[in-house]
């Protein structure tokens, strides 16, 4: 059995599409239905989404316990790693007060929950201001605090991963401290020791709620499962990478045989400690081309990687002054990330020159024949349509480059 408290929220993206219903708590809850015995959850939502709730406690077979409030939180997303809109009510709910043996406790945006569990996972959701456990008086007899890397650093002030996971750990008096960290897996710190597993390369990647599975599985193998953290973590992470790439809930029962039927490889950083340098080839004289190069921009160095972008670096300029400088880039670059659409003939040459030097291009294209890309394809680039997978693919070429 296990109690989940957590946020159902209405969750919406333009590219790709996803209309859904599910915030934290209730992703939670429907991936571990597969797993678990029982799963309950106890949540907030307005009478907006009071249907939404009940059809999804009941299409899997999960017990719902609503707190009420004003209207239902909603995300709005612009692509898979764009910052949400969110809208939410402008009064929070009564806290929620609930205990059990096994306890997934996320953060609210809407409310709070005080919990009292034996064995309680906690996710401190939040990317500005996450807040300690037992801060508003929540108890466990073993804790587990699963945090991604901005609110480990935030609840530390350390930088360095393996301090902020240290610290995270002996912080919050925890038995264990888990510090998700995107493409480089997650560190698990006990008091014997700090361990990594890996993350997953995956033909896809929808990231919205990643993290929510994540912790939600790890809550299962060790808090009902009661198996040791390392392990727990690794079947998380396989988890994960299932849901990434299929955006398909709940999870399946056999995580144990995914890597195998799922062809899954684990992502090797080849020199961990290094900074990678992406070089960003793109068409920037329209609006359009300007907001794409500048979005990709953010995103990658978002994910602790060095970025040269000759709009931003370099800028418009005379052939003699601009092309020595971004060629010499080229030279110090590990991967390419080539924006394809329009076949700009600077774009397409910076591509060429990368491939004849054996660097590795990731191409994002989503308008292009087969045709035109023909050269593209056959030099051994990777050609990919959705903006978000593109990003991601560029960032496991760079670590392991």
């Amino acid at each position: 059995m296990i109690t989940v408290a957590g946020g159902t929220y209405f969750e919406r993206c333009e590219s790709p599409h996803w209309n859904e219903f599910y915030g934290s708590g209730g992703r939670a809850a429907v991936a571990l239905s597969t797993l678990s015995r029982k799963v309950s959850l106890h949540t907030y939502v307005g009478p907006d989404g009071k249907a939404n709730l009940e059809i999804l406690g009941s299409t899997f077979g999960v017990a719902i316990y609503p707190t009420p409030i004003r209207r239902t939180v909603r995300f709005d997303y612009f692509h898979g790693l764009s910052k949400p809109t969110i809208s939410k009510p402008d009064k929070p709910g009564t806290p929620i007060r609930l205990s059990g043996p096994t306890v997934l406790r996320f953060g609210f945006i809407e409310g709070d929950a005080v919990v009292d569990g034996d064995r309680v996972v906690y996710d401190p959701q939040s990317l500005s201001d996450p807040q300690p456990f037992g801060k508003n008086g929540s108890q466990a007899r073993q804790l587990a605090v699963v945090a991604n890397r901005t609110e480990g650093e935030l609840l530390t002030r350390e930088k360095d991963p393996h301090r902020v996971v240290q610290k995270l750990r002996s912080k919050s008096s925890a038995v264990v401290a888990v510090l998700k960290d995107g493409p480089f897996g997650a560190l698990i710190a006990t008091a014997r020791s700090v361990q990594r597993v890996p993350a997953f390369k995956t033909g896809a990647v929808w990231p919205v709620g990643s993290g929510d599975v994540f912790a939600a599985a790890f809550a299962h193998f060790w808090g009902e499962a009661k198996m040791p953290p390392v392990r727990a973590a690794r079947l998380a992470s396989r988890a994960t990478a299932f849901y990434c790439e299929t955006r398909t809930l709940p999870l399946p029962r056999n995580l144990a045989r995914l890597r195998a039927q799922r062809n899954l490889r684990p992502i090797s950083p080849r020199e961990p400690g290094r900074r990678r340098l992406v070089y960003l080839a793109s068409p920037f004289f329209t609006l359009s081309q300007r907001w794409v190069v500048d979005e990709a921009r953010a995103v990658l160095r978002g994910r602790h990687l060095k970025v040269f972008s000759p709009f931003h670096d370099v800028g418009h300029g005379l052939a003699g002054d601009v092309v020595p400088l971004d060629l010499k880039a080229l030279d110090r670059a590990d991967v390419v990330y080539a924006v394809i659409d329009g076949l700009d003939c600077g774009t397409v040459f910076e591509v060429g020159y990368a491939r004849a030097k054996g660097i590795p291009v990731v191409a994002f294209v989503e308008n292009e024949s087969p045709e035109a890309l023909k050269m593209i394809e056959g030099s051994g680039c990777v050609i990919e349509k959705d903006f978000t997978t593109s990003i991601y693919k560029t960032v496991w070429a760079a670590l392991e480059k």
